[in-house]
């Protein structure tokens, strides 16, 4: 008897290979936390596409029960991204573009007249 793979624990499996490929030890918090929080998260994603599709498949217009799931996918679609990103298997975790001096310069000069204005005596 095998135990179905649910797309959670296939997420769990493909993270804990990427971070085993980059020498990346799990902390406490990812295991106790963040780890089994994406696991049910992709878990409801992926209940909640099949009956956003049962709804879509109905006739008529979409219904407020299709709008509403399809808020709910949005939402835990982006909160399983940021959990995702916070464990910082990214291999090129390369900040921003440089900042161009120019630019700082007049915004620094933006940021000084405003924070430094004379007051009246």
């Amino acid at each position: 008897m095998t135990t179905r793979l649910t797309p959670g624990r296939r997420l769990r499996r493909d993270l804990d290979s990427a971070a085993h490929n980059l020498g990346m030890e799990w902390s406490e918090t990812d295991l106790a936390l963040t780890l089994p929080t994406i696991e049910v998260t992709r878990d409801r994603i992926e209940a909640l596409r099949g009956k956003f599709a049962d709804e879509v498949d109905r006739d008529g217009s979409l219904a407020v029960r299709a709008v509403q799931l399809a808020s709910e996918l949005r939402q835990l679609e982006a909160q399983l991204g940021r959990l995702v990103a916070s464990l910082g298997l990214d291999e090129d975790d390369e900040p921003g573009p440089p900042k161009s001096p120019r630019h700082q310069a007049a915004a620094q000069t933006r940021w000084d007249k405003r924070s430094h204005r004379q007051q009246a005596v």
